[in-house]
């Protein structure tokens, strides 16, 4: 009781994803990852652009951000700007699997499935992950499900 506080946990510890209830609308962040897009005549959002959306995202009640490691750099920049803005936001990433996925053993999938996942947390500077989605469907039908 009387003793020393407890130490400050590093900020990438302390992101853990907050349960909310989500708004009507969310931000798809392809763009932040990469050039993306029929009518993109500009590229891949600049940083500061990103933090701008975000954070005008955020004022105008959207908390919803969808993203995807297939995104490029995405989940990263994602994690950055959140990081660097401090609003809350529910992200919701999709699982990414190597292209041959289908010939892996069910041993090697699981362990490219927690690959990914960790991955995701990681970019994102989150503990864990409050959506994790099948990006492609194949996913569920090999292996029968396993995935």
């Amino acid at each position: 009781m009387g003793g020393k506080p407890a130490a400050e946990k590093p900020a990438a510890e302390k992101r853990l994803p907050r349960l909310q209830r989500l708004s009507r609308l969310g931000l798809g962040t392809v763009q932040f990852g990469f050039d993306y897009g029929v009518n993109n005549t500009r590229g891949q959002v600049p940083y500061d652009e990103v933090c701008n959306i975000l954070t005008s995202a955020s004022d105008q009640g959207v908390n919803f951000l969808d993203t995807s490691r297939l995104y490029g750099a995405s989940e990263s920049v994602l994690g950055k700007a959140i990081a660097e803005i401090g609003r809350d936001f529910t992200i919701c990433t999709k699982l990414d699997l190597p292209s041959n996925f289908s010939e892996l053993s069910e041993n090697e999938i699981g362990e490219a499935v927690n690959a990914s996942f960790m991955g995701s947390c990681k970019s994102l500077q989150l503990n864990t992950l409050p959506m994790f989605l099948l990006h492609i469907f194949d996913y569920k039908t090999t292996h029968g499900g396993y995935v």
